[in-house]
């Protein structure tokens, strides 16, 4: 079907897709929050509830909003999410980058026992520098 096909013989304040009744939807979850005996919300405020529990968890905020049916995440954590749970979510993601740095060696190798002799005895202290293959430039 043409996308032109979708508009033909129809005026401009009728609906292209015709009607679809959605109160199947606010019955259903009517009944499924009595059934569960918590307090009775809206279908929307679910929408709301499943981004934060999202965010909270860590799934992406893209992931959060393609869910929705959101084209930008921001709508997502601007309208649904709660803004605690979008900070909190922030917050994570810097805590585990800078945790990340426990996982990456030491850049500063062990003296080797020879070296620990050495440093005993000598005022100064040679330290050896593990660059990771990367030598430093001569300036």
């Amino acid at each position: 079907m043409a996308k032109h096909e979708l508009a033909e013989g129809k005026q401009p304040e009728d609906l292209l897709f015709g009607y679809h009744a959605w109160g199947w939807v606010r019955e259903w979850v009517q009944r499924i929050c009595g059934r569960a005996k918590v307090p009775v919300v809206c279908a929307h405020a679910m929408r709301g509830l499943h981004s934060t529990l999202a965010v909270e968890t860590g799934v992406t905020s893209h992931a959060v909003a393609a869910a929705l049916g959101h084209e930008s995440i921001s709508t997502t954590m601007t309208s649904y999410a709660r803004p605690e749970a979008v900070q909190a979510a922030r917050q994570d993601r810097v805590v585990s980058a800078l945790s990340l740095r426990n996982e990456i060696p030491n850049i500063v190798s062990q003296r080797s026992d020879q070296e620990k002799r050495v440093s005993e005895t000598s005022e100064t202290l040679p330290l050896s520098v593990e660059l990771n293959g990367i030598e430093p430039s001569a300036s």
